[in-house]
């Protein structure tokens, strides 16, 4: 009886195709999810802050000053600090922080987009093929070029983000 060969073929459903897009979406989600949490605990802490100078501002009547603090609980810093006039008030490092976050989740949450639309018409491009061996000549012959080209500008879009992600997690992590 013939030897079976053990490699790449043999490793099985798990590790031939779970694992892969595991680690695809590994570091995407993990960069959202840190610049996500990083962005509302700076939202909480800059919120209490003003929620503290409002409380002892007495220079407003009571009511005002009520209706400023539920202004402040109920909309977030970082959609603030999007307003140009509110923006101006506020120093250039917590502009520069909150501009990192957001630009760093919509790279992230484009790099997930990608990859799951990437493997979704990798996905149909099978099951395309096994209908006839036509069908499977075309998309070997139209598909794998489509897949190839049109997949450099997201593949550089989730390189640069995860680059950009590890420089910018860099200080806060090692904090």
């Amino acid at each position: 009886m013939a030897e079976v060969r053990k490699g790449y073929f043999h490793l099985g459903f798990f590790q031939t195709f779970v694992v892969p897009i595991f680690l695809v979406f590994l570091l995407p989600g993990l960069s959202f999810a840190f610049f996500y949490h990083a962005q509302s605990t700076l939202n909480a802490r800059l919120m209490d802050a003003i929620v503290q100078q409002v409380e002892a501002d007495q220079s407003v009547t009571p009511e005002e000053r009520q209706e400023a603090i539920e202004f402040y609980k109920q909309v977030p810093f970082s959609r603030l600090i999007r307003e140009k006039e509110f923006s101006d008030m506020v120093d250039a490092q917590t502009r520069f922080n909150f501009f990192t976050f957001r630009w760093m989740m919509i790279l992230s949450f484009l790099s997930i987009v990608c990859g799951i639309l990437y493997f979704m018409f990798a996905g149909v491009s099978v099951v395309l093929s096994y209908n006839s061996q036509r069908i499977q000549h075309l998309v070997l012959a139209f598909g794998w070029p489509l897949l190839k080209n049109s997949a450099r500008l997201p593949s550089y879009l989730a390189k640069c983000s995860r680059s950009v992600a590890s420089v910018v997690a860099s200080p806060w992590l090692t904090s």
